[in-house]
């Protein structure tokens, strides 16, 4: 089944696989497709005999949402929901800052079926996720929905089927008559889905601050225009002893031991510069314990005391990466150093 992001992405991309954190991230963000029970245990959605009739609701205001901002929403249809372009309207206005395009936000979400009312699937009640506002991650009507939004709001979004990655249903055979017992019936319409987010933070998806001049014989560092790096690695040997070097220092908190990290990276190889990791592909940033043994060493090492908003290279030799026995699932060996580029979003 694919993910919420893949269900509203333009063209979805193969990922790398996770390799630096031990923790296992949760794939919450899926999307019903041919059955199966929702994530976040049972549906708390109230259907009304116009559900399930042959009435049409065609206004947001009309969708009737529920409950507290942090808390899983019970969503109630009086009849099938129709869109045809993606809306939103904020059910609860929050008092934070206003969400920016280009940000990334910290949410949780339930997404509903606009056909019955059904749920599809919530991340309520677990880890909250990430949602990159950027057209590379998720289509340009989700992010208009989203902007301008106030941290702490809850918001119901409406997407219609053709603003989605979802395969459209084929078109019936034209080989038989229409009243032949032979003939294809007509197609289901694919119905919109309601999307309730409840925005709990919101920053910057790239490191920012004062860029910091890197001495000779590093890796160069090159950023795209939405920071993602691109990484030359120099024909050089490897140093022998874990480096740290600042890129761009952030103007946030420092960063302390136990903390939860969210960031994006990139990871390669000193030897042959192949990148075996990396979250710029799907555009998704990750959370990681730090400083408490749950990801490599160069990183419990690098990270703390680094402000947030900063990005940082570290070079790690392979005692300080995955050891003498490698990572051979990434190609990586006992004796590979590597290479990492870290922006530090967000510590909690």
């Amino acid at each position: 089944m694919p993910r919420l992001l893949q269900l509203l992405r333009q063209s979805p991309t193969p990922r790398l696989p996770r390799l630096l954190t031990l923790l296992v991230v949760p794939l919450l963000l899926v999307t019903a497709c041919g059955g199966g029970s929702p994530a976040g245990g049972s549906s708390e959605v109230s259907r009304t005999a116009g559900a399930n009739s042959g009435k049409q609701v065609t206004e947001l205001a009309d969708v009737q949402v529920s409950g507290k901002v942090g808390e899983k929403p019970t969503v109630k249809l009086d009849g099938r929901f129709e869109t045809d372009t993606t809306r939103s309207r904020v059910v609860t206005e929050g008092k934070g800052a206003v969400v920016q395009p280009g940000q990334v936000i910290r949410m949780n979400f339930a997404i509903y079926n606009g056909q019955d009312g059904s749920e599809v699937n919530s991340s309520f009640g677990a880890q909250p996720q990430y949602l990159m506002l950027d057209p590379g991650a998720v289509i340009q009507p989700f992010i208009d929905g989203l902007k301008g939004v106030k941290v702490g709001s809850r918001v119901l979004v409406a997407v219609p089927p053709q603003d989605t990655a979802a395969p459209s249903t084929p078109a019936p055979s034209t080989s038989a008559p229409s009243g032949s017992p032979s003939a294809t019936p007509s197609p289901t319409r694919t119905p919109p889905m309601l999307f309730v987010i409840d925005v709990a933070d919101a920053f910057p998806a790239r490191a920012t601050g004062k860029a910091v001049s890197l001495p000779k014989g590093l890796p160069a560092i090159k950023l795209g225009d939405n920071g993602q790096p691109t990484v030359t690695i120099p024909k050089a040997d490897p140093p022998k002893e874990l480096l740290v070097q600042p890129l761009i220092t952030g103007t946030g908190p420092a960063v302390k031991q136990g903390q939860t990290v969210t960031a994006m990276y990139s990871g390669l190889k000193w030897g042959d510069g192949k990148m075996f990791d990396t979250t710029w592909q799907d555009l998704i940033p990750r959370d990681f314990p730090i400083g408490v043994g749950q990801v490599i060493p160069a990183w419990d090492i690098a990270l703390v005391g680094q402000p947030v908003g900063s990005q940082v290279l570290v070079v790690a030799p392979p005692a300080q990466g995955y050891g003498k026995n490698g990572n051979p699932q990434a190609g990586i060996s006992g004796t590979d150093t590597l290479v990492f580029v870290v922006d530090i979003l967000d510590a909690n």
